[in-house]
Protein backbone atom coordinates (compact mmCIF):
# COMPACT_ATOMS: atom_id res chain seq x y z
CA UNK A 1 0.00 0.00 0.00
CA UNK A 2 3.03 2.61 0.53
CA UNK A 3 4.56 1.75 -2.33
CA UNK A 4 1.55 2.39 -4.55
CA UNK A 5 0.64 5.77 -2.76
CA UNK A 6 4.89 6.34 -3.53
CA UNK A 7 4.25 5.16 -6.94
CA UNK A 8 1.49 8.12 -7.65
CA UNK A 9 3.47 10.56 -6.03
CA UNK A 10 6.77 9.83 -7.95
CA UNK A 11 4.96 9.21 -11.34
CA UNK A 12 1.70 11.27 -10.99
CA UNK A 13 1.34 14.17 -8.26
CA UNK A 14 4.93 15.33 -7.78
CA UNK A 15 7.41 14.23 -10.34
CA UNK A 16 10.67 13.84 -9.06
CA UNK A 17 12.85 15.16 -11.12
CA UNK A 18 10.99 18.45 -10.95
CA UNK A 19 10.34 18.30 -6.86
CA UNK A 20 13.07 16.60 -5.43
CA UNK A 21 16.90 16.56 -5.57
CA UNK A 22 19.67 14.94 -4.05
CA UNK A 23 22.63 16.35 -2.33
CA UNK A 24 26.07 15.72 -2.97
CA UNK A 25 29.59 16.21 -1.24
CA UNK A 26 31.41 18.65 -2.81
CA UNK A 27 34.52 18.53 -0.65
CA UNK A 28 35.33 15.03 0.18
CA UNK A 29 36.24 14.71 3.38
CA UNK A 30 38.90 12.09 4.74
CA UNK A 31 37.27 9.59 6.91
CA UNK A 32 39.06 9.17 10.34
CA UNK A 33 39.72 5.41 11.54
CA UNK A 34 39.23 6.86 15.37
CA UNK A 35 36.22 8.76 16.21
CA UNK A 36 37.28 12.94 17.19
CA UNK A 37 36.02 15.11 19.22
CA UNK A 38 35.64 17.67 16.63
CA UNK A 39 34.08 16.84 13.58
CA UNK A 40 34.46 19.18 10.28
CA UNK A 41 31.31 19.14 7.97
CA UNK A 42 30.88 18.28 4.52
CA UNK A 43 30.33 21.08 1.91
CA UNK A 44 26.94 19.84 0.04
CA UNK A 45 25.33 21.07 -3.11
CA UNK A 46 22.30 20.17 -4.83
CA UNK A 47 22.77 17.76 -7.75
CA UNK A 48 21.83 18.04 -10.59
CA UNK A 49 19.52 15.69 -12.16
CA UNK A 50 21.02 12.89 -14.55
CA UNK A 51 19.88 12.71 -18.18
CA UNK A 52 17.64 10.11 -19.12
CA UNK A 53 18.24 6.55 -20.10
CA UNK A 54 21.57 6.59 -18.49
CA UNK A 55 23.43 4.18 -15.57
CA UNK A 56 23.79 7.65 -13.74
CA UNK A 57 20.16 8.20 -13.79
CA UNK A 58 19.09 4.42 -12.94
CA UNK A 59 21.60 4.74 -10.15
CA UNK A 60 19.29 8.34 -9.02
CA UNK A 61 16.18 6.64 -9.62
CA UNK A 62 17.34 3.51 -7.46
CA UNK A 63 18.77 6.18 -4.42
CA UNK A 64 15.07 7.43 -4.90
CA UNK A 65 13.53 4.24 -4.54
CA UNK A 66 15.19 3.18 -0.90
CA UNK A 67 15.19 6.54 0.24
CA UNK A 68 12.14 6.06 2.24
CA UNK A 69 13.20 8.52 5.53
CA UNK A 70 15.08 10.82 2.11
CA UNK A 71 18.24 10.20 3.95
CA UNK A 72 20.47 12.68 1.40
CA UNK A 73 17.56 13.83 -0.45
CA UNK A 74 16.16 17.24 0.38
CA UNK A 75 12.87 16.31 1.89
CA UNK A 76 14.93 14.52 4.32
CA UNK A 77 13.02 13.85 7.78
CA UNK A 78 14.51 15.77 10.94
CA UNK A 79 16.30 13.14 12.67
CA UNK A 80 17.14 13.20 16.77
CA UNK A 81 19.90 14.63 17.93
CA UNK A 82 21.52 10.81 18.80
CA UNK A 83 21.13 9.43 14.91
CA UNK A 84 22.91 12.53 13.42
CA UNK A 85 26.37 11.99 15.19
CA UNK A 86 29.17 9.45 14.54
CA UNK A 87 28.81 7.00 13.85
CA UNK A 88 25.97 7.98 11.44
CA UNK A 89 28.06 11.58 10.29
CA UNK A 90 28.98 11.40 6.80
CA UNK A 91 32.99 11.85 8.11
CA UNK A 92 32.60 8.54 9.33
CA UNK A 93 34.06 5.61 8.67
CA UNK A 94 32.91 2.48 8.10
CA UNK A 95 34.81 0.40 10.51
CA UNK A 96 33.61 2.61 12.89
CA UNK A 97 30.04 1.61 11.65
CA UNK A 98 30.13 -1.55 11.54
CA UNK A 99 31.87 -2.42 14.71
CA UNK A 100 28.84 0.14 16.53
CA UNK A 101 26.22 -1.81 14.03
CA UNK A 102 27.55 -5.56 15.08
CA UNK A 103 27.52 -4.68 18.68
CA UNK A 104 23.86 -3.43 18.77
CA UNK A 105 22.92 -6.01 16.26
CA UNK A 106 24.28 -9.00 18.87
CA UNK A 107 22.33 -6.98 21.65
CA UNK A 108 18.73 -6.62 19.68
CA UNK A 109 18.80 -10.54 18.88
CA UNK A 110 19.52 -11.04 22.91
CA UNK A 111 16.44 -8.72 23.38
CA UNK A 112 14.25 -10.57 19.92
CA UNK A 113 15.64 -13.81 21.78
CA UNK A 114 13.77 -12.94 25.25
CA UNK A 115 10.50 -11.70 23.92
CA UNK A 116 10.17 -14.58 21.50
CA UNK A 117 10.72 -16.73 24.24
CA UNK A 118 8.06 -15.32 26.03
CA UNK A 119 5.85 -15.07 23.92
CA UNK A 120 5.98 -18.85 22.65
CA UNK A 121 7.22 -20.95 25.88
CA UNK A 122 5.73 -19.50 28.85
CA UNK A 123 1.82 -19.46 29.97
CA UNK A 124 1.28 -16.64 28.40
CA UNK A 125 1.40 -18.28 24.67
CA UNK A 126 -1.79 -19.50 25.40
CA UNK A 127 -3.54 -16.07 25.22
CA UNK A 128 -1.22 -14.79 22.85
CA UNK A 129 -2.23 -18.07 20.53
CA UNK A 130 -5.46 -16.26 19.80
CA UNK A 131 -7.24 -19.72 19.20
CA UNK A 132 -10.85 -19.50 19.64
CA UNK A 133 -12.22 -21.21 23.02
CA UNK A 134 -8.83 -21.98 24.34
CA UNK A 135 -7.45 -18.32 24.26
CA UNK A 136 -8.60 -16.04 27.23
CA UNK A 137 -10.26 -12.55 26.24
CA UNK A 138 -8.31 -9.86 26.58
CA UNK A 139 -10.85 -8.34 29.18
CA UNK A 140 -10.10 -10.96 31.12
CA UNK A 141 -6.79 -10.83 32.02
CA UNK A 142 -5.75 -9.40 34.76
CA UNK A 143 -3.77 -5.66 34.84
CA UNK A 144 -0.37 -7.12 35.19
CA UNK A 145 -0.61 -9.16 32.32
CA UNK A 146 -2.27 -6.36 30.45
CA UNK A 147 0.72 -4.25 30.63
CA UNK A 148 3.36 -6.73 30.18
CA UNK A 149 1.46 -7.77 26.66
CA UNK A 150 1.29 -4.29 25.74
CA UNK A 151 5.21 -3.82 26.33
CA UNK A 152 6.19 -7.00 25.22
CA UNK A 153 4.20 -7.11 21.69
CA UNK A 154 4.87 -3.34 20.64
CA UNK A 155 8.83 -4.52 21.38
CA UNK A 156 9.09 -7.52 19.51
CA UNK A 157 7.63 -6.31 16.07
CA UNK A 158 9.85 -3.15 16.87
CA UNK A 159 13.05 -5.35 17.02
CA UNK A 160 12.22 -7.62 14.07
CA UNK A 161 12.24 -4.36 12.06
CA UNK A 162 15.41 -2.97 13.56
CA UNK A 163 16.92 -6.34 13.26
CA UNK A 164 16.16 -6.96 9.50
CA UNK A 165 17.62 -2.96 9.22
CA UNK A 166 20.62 -3.46 11.36
CA UNK A 167 21.50 -6.78 8.81
CA UNK A 168 20.47 -4.84 5.77
CA UNK A 169 22.45 -1.85 6.55
CA UNK A 170 25.87 -3.78 7.67
CA UNK A 171 25.53 -5.68 4.21
CA UNK A 172 25.28 -2.47 2.23
CA UNK A 173 28.06 -0.50 4.08
CA UNK A 174 30.03 -3.27 3.92
CA UNK A 175 29.31 -4.10 0.31
CA UNK A 176 30.11 -0.40 -0.09
CA UNK A 177 33.70 -0.71 1.44
CA UNK A 178 34.44 -3.96 -0.55
CA UNK A 179 33.56 -2.15 -3.79
CA UNK A 180 34.70 1.60 -3.14
CA UNK A 181 31.47 3.10 -4.07
CA UNK A 182 29.77 5.74 -2.21
CA UNK A 183 26.28 7.52 -1.84
CA UNK A 184 23.73 7.20 0.75
CA UNK A 185 23.05 3.61 -0.16
CA UNK A 186 26.73 2.69 0.48
CA UNK A 187 28.29 4.87 3.29
CA UNK A 188 27.23 4.90 6.76
CA UNK A 189 25.64 8.34 7.16
CA UNK A 190 23.29 6.51 4.57
CA UNK A 191 21.71 4.05 7.62
CA UNK A 192 21.39 6.18 10.54
CA UNK A 193 19.83 4.36 13.35
CA UNK A 194 15.91 3.35 12.30
CA UNK A 195 14.32 4.33 15.95
CA UNK A 196 15.68 6.85 18.47
CA UNK A 197 16.79 5.85 21.88
CA UNK A 198 14.94 5.94 25.37
CA UNK A 199 17.09 9.17 26.10
CA UNK A 200 15.81 11.32 23.56
CA UNK A 201 12.17 10.20 25.02
CA UNK A 202 13.42 11.09 28.27
CA UNK A 203 14.67 14.46 27.88
CA UNK A 204 11.42 15.36 25.75
CA UNK A 205 8.88 13.56 26.99
CA UNK A 206 5.08 13.87 25.82
CA UNK A 207 2.73 11.90 22.95
CA UNK A 208 3.56 14.39 20.76
CA UNK A 209 7.40 13.57 20.52
CA UNK A 210 6.26 9.62 20.89
CA UNK A 211 4.46 10.18 17.75
CA UNK A 212 7.16 12.90 16.00
CA UNK A 213 10.30 11.65 16.71
CA UNK A 214 9.57 8.42 17.74
CA UNK A 215 7.19 6.63 15.37
CA UNK A 216 6.11 6.25 11.20
CA UNK A 217 4.30 9.32 11.39
CA UNK A 218 4.54 12.72 9.25
CA UNK A 219 6.83 15.25 12.03
CA UNK A 220 3.70 17.69 11.74
CA UNK A 221 0.97 15.61 13.92
CA UNK A 222 2.28 17.10 16.88
CA UNK A 223 1.27 20.74 18.38
CA UNK A 224 4.56 21.64 18.92
CA UNK A 225 7.16 24.21 17.36
CA UNK A 226 9.90 21.95 16.53
CA UNK A 227 9.52 18.30 15.67
CA UNK A 228 11.67 15.43 14.53
CA UNK A 229 11.34 11.36 13.52
CA UNK A 230 12.43 8.96 14.66
CA UNK A 231 11.82 6.02 12.77
CA UNK A 232 10.04 7.83 9.10
CA UNK A 233 9.62 5.33 7.26
CA UNK A 234 5.67 6.16 6.75
CA UNK A 235 6.30 9.63 6.84
CA UNK A 236 6.93 10.67 3.27
CA UNK A 237 3.60 9.38 1.96
CA UNK A 238 1.41 10.10 4.74
CA UNK A 239 2.77 13.27 4.68
CA UNK A 240 1.82 14.10 1.56
CA UNK A 241 -1.17 11.75 0.61
CA UNK A 242 -2.84 12.36 4.20
CA UNK A 243 -1.57 15.94 5.63
CA UNK A 244 -1.57 17.72 2.48
CA UNK A 245 -3.41 15.95 -0.52
CA UNK A 246 -6.78 15.17 1.64
CA UNK A 247 -6.22 17.45 4.31
CA UNK A 248 -4.71 20.58 2.67
CA UNK A 249 -5.58 20.03 -0.99
CA UNK A 250 -9.28 18.62 -0.86
CA UNK A 251 -10.56 19.55 2.39
CA UNK A 252 -9.13 22.84 2.44
CA UNK A 253 -7.71 22.67 5.85
CA UNK A 254 -4.90 25.40 6.47
CA UNK A 255 -1.76 24.48 5.35
CA UNK A 256 0.97 24.03 8.24
CA UNK A 257 4.13 22.22 8.50
CA UNK A 258 6.08 21.10 5.36
CA UNK A 259 6.24 21.73 2.16
CA UNK A 260 5.21 18.16 -0.18
CA UNK A 261 8.43 19.79 -2.61
CA UNK A 262 10.68 22.06 -0.14
CA UNK A 263 13.05 23.92 -2.46
CA UNK A 264 11.79 21.89 -5.32
CA UNK A 265 14.56 22.95 -8.16
CA UNK A 266 17.58 23.35 -7.54
CA UNK A 267 19.60 26.46 -8.08
CA UNK A 268 21.24 26.93 -12.07
CA UNK A 269 24.67 27.62 -9.96
CA UNK A 270 24.45 25.14 -6.78
CA UNK A 271 25.50 27.47 -3.68
CA UNK A 272 27.50 25.51 -1.37
CA UNK A 273 26.75 25.18 2.14
CA UNK A 274 27.31 23.22 5.06
CA UNK A 275 25.25 20.25 6.18
CA UNK A 276 25.66 22.21 9.52
CA UNK A 277 23.33 25.00 8.04
CA UNK A 278 20.42 25.84 9.65
CA UNK A 279 17.32 24.98 8.76
CA UNK A 280 15.16 27.77 7.27
CA UNK A 281 12.03 28.30 9.21
CA UNK A 282 8.62 27.44 8.06
CA UNK A 283 7.40 25.18 5.13
CA UNK A 284 10.18 23.53 3.13
CA UNK A 285 12.42 23.50 5.97
CA UNK A 286 13.56 20.14 5.10
CA UNK A 287 16.20 22.02 2.81
CA UNK A 288 19.13 21.73 1.00
CA UNK A 289 21.06 23.64 3.08
CA UNK A 290 20.60 20.81 5.94
CA UNK A 291 19.53 17.34 4.73
CA UNK A 292 19.05 15.89 8.03
CA UNK A 293 17.84 18.86 9.89
CA UNK A 294 17.58 19.47 13.50
CA UNK A 295 15.15 20.96 15.91
CA UNK A 296 17.56 23.32 18.12
CA UNK A 297 15.91 26.20 17.04
CA UNK A 298 14.84 28.73 19.60
CA UNK A 299 11.94 30.39 18.05
CA UNK A 300 8.08 30.46 19.79
CA UNK A 301 4.77 30.00 17.58
CA UNK A 302 1.68 30.74 18.09
CA UNK A 303 -1.25 28.53 17.63
CA UNK A 304 -4.41 29.63 16.98
CA UNK A 305 -7.45 27.67 17.17
CA UNK A 306 -8.52 27.65 13.88
CA UNK A 307 -5.11 26.16 12.96
CA UNK A 308 -5.34 23.80 16.90
CA UNK A 309 -8.38 22.74 15.06
CA UNK A 310 -6.97 22.15 11.34
CA UNK A 311 -3.67 19.76 12.50
CA UNK A 312 -5.91 17.87 14.51
CA UNK A 313 -8.44 16.97 11.73
CA UNK A 314 -5.47 16.62 9.54
CA UNK A 315 -3.82 14.28 12.31
CA UNK A 316 -6.86 12.27 12.49
CA UNK A 317 -6.33 11.98 8.79
CA UNK A 318 -3.00 10.86 8.74
CA UNK A 319 -3.05 8.58 11.93
CA UNK A 320 -6.38 6.78 10.00
CA UNK A 321 -4.29 5.83 7.35
CA UNK A 322 -1.51 4.23 9.22
CA UNK A 323 -3.89 2.50 11.00
CA UNK A 324 -5.09 1.24 7.35
CA UNK A 325 -1.91 0.00 6.78
CA UNK A 326 -1.57 -1.87 9.49
CA UNK A 327 -4.93 -3.61 9.36
CA UNK A 328 -3.87 -4.64 5.74
CA UNK A 329 -1.54 -7.04 7.66
CA UNK A 330 -4.41 -8.09 9.80
CA UNK A 331 -6.60 -8.80 6.46
CA UNK A 332 -2.95 -11.08 5.14
CA UNK A 333 -4.07 -12.71 8.92
CA UNK A 334 -7.20 -12.84 8.99
CA UNK A 335 -7.18 -14.35 4.93
CA UNK A 336 -4.85 -17.32 5.94
CA UNK A 337 -7.38 -18.73 9.24
CA UNK A 338 -10.74 -17.86 7.56
CA UNK A 339 -12.64 -20.30 5.24
CA UNK A 340 -13.26 -18.87 1.57
CA UNK A 341 -16.68 -19.46 2.45
CA UNK A 342 -17.08 -17.02 5.56
CA UNK A 343 -17.94 -13.69 5.06
CA UNK A 344 -15.80 -10.95 6.25
CA UNK A 345 -16.73 -8.10 8.16
CA UNK A 346 -14.96 -4.58 8.81
CA UNK A 347 -15.07 -4.84 12.73
CA UNK A 348 -12.62 -8.14 12.02
CA UNK A 349 -10.42 -5.77 9.57
CA UNK A 350 -10.17 -3.11 11.30
CA UNK A 351 -8.54 -4.49 14.34
CA UNK A 352 -5.42 -1.85 14.49
CA UNK A 353 -7.06 1.16 13.21
CA UNK A 354 -8.94 2.17 16.73
CA UNK A 355 -5.43 2.43 18.75
CA UNK A 356 -4.34 4.85 15.49
CA UNK A 357 -7.59 6.94 15.57
CA UNK A 358 -7.91 7.79 19.51
CA UNK A 359 -4.14 9.21 18.92
CA UNK A 360 -4.92 12.50 18.05
CA UNK A 361 -7.73 13.07 20.79
CA UNK A 362 -4.63 12.33 23.21
CA UNK A 363 -2.09 14.82 21.35
CA UNK A 364 -4.78 17.77 21.59
CA UNK A 365 -5.37 16.78 25.51
CA UNK A 366 -1.64 17.01 25.69
CA UNK A 367 -1.27 20.48 24.06
CA UNK A 368 -3.87 21.89 26.10
CA UNK A 369 -2.12 20.80 29.30
CA UNK A 370 1.38 21.66 28.02
CA UNK A 371 -0.41 25.44 27.18
CA UNK A 372 -1.54 25.53 30.63
CA UNK A 373 1.71 24.15 32.10
CA UNK A 374 3.36 27.13 30.26
CA UNK A 375 0.99 30.00 31.74
CA UNK A 376 2.04 28.62 35.24
CA UNK A 377 5.87 28.13 34.93
CA UNK A 378 6.79 31.39 34.85
CA UNK A 379 4.85 32.57 37.62
CA UNK A 380 6.21 30.01 39.66
CA UNK A 381 9.66 30.55 38.49
CA UNK A 382 10.04 34.65 36.89
CA UNK A 383 13.44 34.10 36.33
CA UNK A 384 13.51 30.86 34.86
CA UNK A 385 14.46 31.68 31.63
CA UNK A 386 17.49 33.56 32.57
CA UNK A 387 18.41 31.42 35.72
CA UNK A 388 17.48 28.42 34.40
CA UNK A 389 15.33 25.68 35.67
CA UNK A 390 15.57 23.86 38.71
CA UNK A 391 17.05 20.67 38.75
CA UNK A 392 13.85 19.16 40.73
CA UNK A 393 11.96 21.19 38.35
CA UNK A 394 13.31 19.57 34.95
CA UNK A 395 13.34 16.24 37.03
CA UNK A 396 9.55 16.36 37.68
CA UNK A 397 8.57 17.75 34.56
CA UNK A 398 10.20 14.70 32.63
CA UNK A 399 9.08 12.11 35.15
CA UNK A 400 5.21 13.04 34.76
CA UNK A 401 5.76 13.22 31.39
CA UNK A 402 7.57 10.32 30.71
CA UNK A 403 4.80 8.30 32.93
CA UNK A 404 1.63 10.03 31.69
CA UNK A 405 2.77 8.80 27.70
CA UNK A 406 3.31 5.23 28.38
CA UNK A 407 0.41 5.01 30.61
CA UNK A 408 -2.18 6.67 27.84
CA UNK A 409 0.11 4.52 24.86
CA UNK A 410 -0.24 1.12 27.37
CA UNK A 411 -4.12 1.82 27.93
CA UNK A 412 -4.76 2.40 24.40
CA UNK A 413 -2.56 -0.39 23.31
CA UNK A 414 -5.17 -2.67 24.27
CA UNK A 415 -6.30 -2.88 20.61
CA UNK A 416 -3.21 -3.23 19.05
CA UNK A 417 -2.57 -6.32 21.34
CA UNK A 418 -5.95 -7.70 20.85
CA UNK A 419 -6.30 -7.42 17.39
CA UNK A 420 -3.07 -8.95 16.42
CA UNK A 421 -3.56 -11.83 19.38
CA UNK A 422 -7.14 -12.66 17.99
CA UNK A 423 -5.93 -13.32 14.55
CA UNK A 424 -3.12 -15.56 15.16
CA UNK A 425 0.04 -12.81 15.11
CA UNK A 426 1.59 -14.98 17.19
CA UNK A 427 -0.14 -18.54 16.90
CA UNK A 428 2.47 -21.55 16.86
CA UNK A 429 0.07 -23.84 15.20
CA UNK A 430 0.87 -25.54 12.20
CA UNK A 431 4.06 -25.17 10.07
CA UNK A 432 5.92 -22.56 11.71
CA UNK A 433 9.82 -21.32 11.02
CA UNK A 434 11.91 -22.18 14.17
CA UNK A 435 14.68 -19.62 14.96
CA UNK A 436 17.70 -20.60 17.15
CA UNK A 437 16.97 -19.55 20.90
CA UNK A 438 19.64 -19.53 23.92
CA UNK A 439 17.63 -18.41 26.42
CA UNK A 440 14.77 -21.42 25.34
CA UNK A 441 17.55 -24.13 25.15
CA UNK A 442 19.01 -22.61 28.85
CA UNK A 443 15.46 -22.84 30.91
CA UNK A 444 13.38 -24.85 28.43
CA UNK A 445 15.55 -27.36 26.50
CA UNK A 446 13.85 -25.97 23.50
CA UNK A 447 17.27 -24.74 21.05
CA UNK A 448 14.95 -23.99 18.61
CA UNK A 449 11.74 -22.87 18.77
Amino acid sequence: MAQAFRALETFVFFPPEENVFRLREIQKQPQSLEPTSKTQQPVLVPEPVPPPFTLQKLYWGLSLFWSYRGIGWNYACPLPESSRQRPYSRDSSRREFLITRLRKTILIWFCWDLFRTYTNLTPASIYLSGRPGIAPLYADLAIWEKAIHSILIPARIVLDTERSFLMCSIMMVGIGGVMGWEGELWEPYGWPPLFGTFGDLWTSPGLATMWSKVCTLVSCVSYEADDQTWQGYFRRWLHVLGWIGIGENILGLTHSGESAHPNSKPPTTPKPVSSASPSPIGSGRTSPSHPIPSSNSTRTKTITTRLALSNFLKSLIVFTLSGLVHDCGTMSLILLRTPLDKPLNLERVLALTPFFVLQPFALVAEAVLKAQYRQWKPKAYPNWRTEGVPRNLVFMERLVGFTLTWVWLGWSAGWFVEGLTKHGMFDRAGNVRLFPSLLGGIFWGKWFH
